[in-house]
């Protein structure tokens, strides 16, 4: 295996490195398609905020989850072939190999799968911390300080309307909570081990992040596959909540 650092062609930031993305879409089959119009709000930041203070962590905000979700998409377009180089057939001889082998090969597929796995969670978990700075600027009055500002703070503090309802949503669905705890646990405690097997009896082949606790809730071993899947619906939630912001800020917004 050869390392390629050149930019995946299918990703957010090939269009487009040296200035913003006006709008953000859902990666995925929605029709009509999902999309967060940020060039809007940046509009309407900049022309109603007196306070230059104000402009500026707001514009920040919307920056940092502009290029945070190009990050991802780079980490998700690297992690993607190293996934395939390693999957598994039960059936395979060359499979069998594959495990009971430790080729120089196969350990930096597993290297650049779990390299870009763990950036690509940690950068979807930190994505929504930008959105807790920029809904607390935006939608709360008084605002939380910037030093606890936190999502759940700050949809707690939130008037009723249908962003609230998303973030509550989110934040008991099972992929957001999978990758809340893996990342406070890889950012504080210890990286949650992967592993590479064969399952004989029915079960995923491949790839996988083994079982994990936090705070007593138990996550089960959880093929790669499904992990990738889960942080591609975590992205696209982002882009879901940017859209009812964007209708709870602007005037005569609407999807």
């Amino acid at each position: 295996m050869t390392a390629d650092h050149r930019l995946p062609e299918e990703h957010e930031s090939s269009r487009a490195t040296s200035g913003m993305n006006s709008i953000l879409e859902r990666r995925d089959e929605s029709t009509p398609p999902v999309r967060w119009k940020v060039a809007d709000l940046r509009r309407h930041v900049r022309h109603t905020y007196s306070s230059r203070e104000d402009r500026d962590v707001i514009l920040a905000a919307i920056a940092s989850i502009d290029w945070s979700l190009r990050i991802f998409g780079y980490h998700l377009c690297l992690a993607k072939p190293a996934l395939k180089s390693l999957e598994l057939d039960p059936n395979s001889i060359d499979s069998v190999a594959k495990v009971l082998s430790f080729t120089q090969e196969n350990e930096e597929y597993q290297l650049v799968l779990r390299a870009n796995i763990v950036a690509a969670i940690h950068t979807t978990r930190n994505v929504y911390e930008h959105l807790a700075q920029l809904c607390n600027v935006l939608l709360l009055s008084p605002r939380l300080p910037a030093s606890g500002c936190e999502l759940s703070k700050v949809a707690e503090r939130m008037s009723d309307a249908p962003l609230k309802a998303e973030l509550a949503s989110l934040r008991s669905s099972h992929w957001f909570r999978y990758f809340a705890s893996y990342s406070n646990l890889a950012k504080h405690q210890y990286l949650i081990p992967h592993a590479i097997g064969l399952s004989f009896t029915g079960g995923a082949s491949g790839a996988r992040i083994e079982r994990f606790e936090y705070r007593g809730e138990i996550f089960d071993s959880t093929p790669m596959n499904d992990v990738l899947q889960g942080l591609i619906e975590l992205r696209n939630r982002v882009v879901d909540c940017g859209v009812l912001l964007n209708e709870a800020v602007l005037p005569g917004e609407s999807r």
